[in-house]
């Protein structure tokens, strides 16, 4: 879904590199076997998809900003690592959504950097992994804040639906050469129904360019 609109994805994570990639090898040869159901292809040496173009970029706990650097570069709940994955891709973090599933790392990274949308992925029924850090955790009125994502979902599924809702609004908007805003010019997002489902969701006003 994402690949088709040109959307890059990226991978921000506190595992090593080499775990990583051997994740992407094992998803892209997945997704190769699959494109070829789908269009009847035989010949398996004939892949569809590039691996690296899967993730880029990936940011690792053992990933330097720079080759002769000394140290990697910080972890979440840090923004280290989203800034560095902006500058790869040569965006703003505003132009750029974070999923996770960890609201004390993943959605306080994602707000720290300043992202367009932080968006916390809970298990069916909304019970949260405990996935964090172990970084303590403060209840001031900053901290609670920065914990608290822009949209909630329950599953990749469910923010599929969501992005495609924004993406077919930024379309609209285009077509009509309206100057609006993801938003729809309402402060607190846009209210989507989506069809053959039974939740709605209020989207939040983002530039979706990068997951």
């Amino acid at each position: 879904f994402l690949g088709e609109r040109g959307l890059r994805r990226g991978v921000l994570t506190r595992n090593m590199e080499r775990n990583v990639f051997h994740m992407r090898k094992m998803y892209h040869a997945e997704l190769t076997r699959w494109q070829r159901t789908q269009e009847n292809i035989e010949d398996e040496t004939n892949g569809t998809v590039d691996e690296e173009s899967i993730f880029h970029a990936i940011v690792a706990r053992n990933t330097k900003s720079k080759p002769e650097d000394e140290e990697p570069i910080k972890s979440k709940p840090h923004p280290d690592g989203i800034i560095h994955i902006c500058s790869l891709w040569g965006c703003h973090p505003s132009e750029v959504i974070m999923v996770g599933d960890s609201a004390n790392d993943d959605i306080t990274a994602a707000n720290r950097a300043g992202c367009g949308g932080a968006v916390l992925l809970t298990q069916p029924g909304g019970t949260r992994l405990d996935t964090d850090s172990g970084f303590a955790v403060g209840g001031s009125e900053e901290e609670m804040r920065e914990r608290t994502p822009s949209l909630i979902v329950e599953s990749l599924l469910e923010l599929r639906d969501c992005l495609k809702a924004v993406l077919e609004e930024k379309e609209r908007e285009k077509e009509n050469g309206s100057s609006v805003g993801l938003a729809g010019g309402k402060k607190d997002g846009m209210v989507y129904n989506f069809e053959n489902s039974d939740y709605s969701v209020v989207i939040p006003g983002i530039n979706v360019k990068n997951v």
